[in-house]
């Protein structure tokens, strides 16, 4: 096998891999984190905005989450925590110093970033409250800086249940996947057919 044709294997191969991997971004408006987008959950990436809201508005009726198991909410959650312990609102400020500027917390200390990841019925007086699983990361004061996330439940109403000041809803979706520059494919393309020209005249 050629040297030419290595280098290709080897070019296309960086490629792919490149393609896969993104650096999570985060959405900063007006100094307020309202979420990051490409972010890498157990192999995948996702987009993530941290919203207000009841659980039946943010998830479909409080049943439609993105992560369904404990341990892929749990994964998402540590990533998150990761995310914010290293994002600066300005240069050496980070926002787990400031987690009030984070959308949704309006107070600095005690705060709960949650991602559900399952609901089940419950039998209130007749009512239908749900219970709500999920994982949280938790900034006991400014400058805390978590690492593992933990799982909870809680009795809600979900039509009504609001987050509270020192708490908000981390809201999932897939994110699109990263195209690779067409200008990389078309060199790479020029140079597995010259691979392929070189091989046949020496055939």
């Amino acid at each position: 096998m050629s040297k030419l044709l290595i280098g290709c294997i080897i070019f296309f191969t960086f490629i792919i891999n490149f393609s896969q991997t993104a650096v999570a971004d985060p959405v900063i408006i007006d100094y307020q984190l309202h979420g990051f987008t490409d972010v890498l959950v157990e192999g995948a990436l996702y987009d993530v905005q941290f919203m207000d809201g009841t659980c039946n508005s943010l998830f479909n009726g409080c049943e439609d989450f993105t992560f369904t198991t404990e341990t892929s909410a749990v994964a998402a959650g540590r990533a998150l925590a990761s995310l914010i312990n290293t994002t600066e609102i300005i240069p050496n400020y980070h926002y787990n110093s400031y987690p009030h500027y984070i959308f949704g917390i309006k107070q600095p200390d005690n705060i709960t970033i949650a991602t559900p990841y399952k609901s089940e019925d419950y039998d209130y007086s007749g009512q239908v409250k749900k219970k709500l699983y999920y994982s949280y990361i938790n900034y006991l004061y400014p400058g805390h800086t978590p690492v593992n996330a933990q799982t909870f439940s809680l009795y809600i109403w979900p039509d009504t249940y609001i987050p509270g000041e020192r708490s908000t809803f981390a809201v999932w979706t897939p994110a699109t996947s990263v195209p690779v520059p067409s200008s990389i494919l078309l060199l790479g393309s020029a140079l597995a057919g010259l691979a392929t020209y070189r091989k046949k005249r020496l055939a």
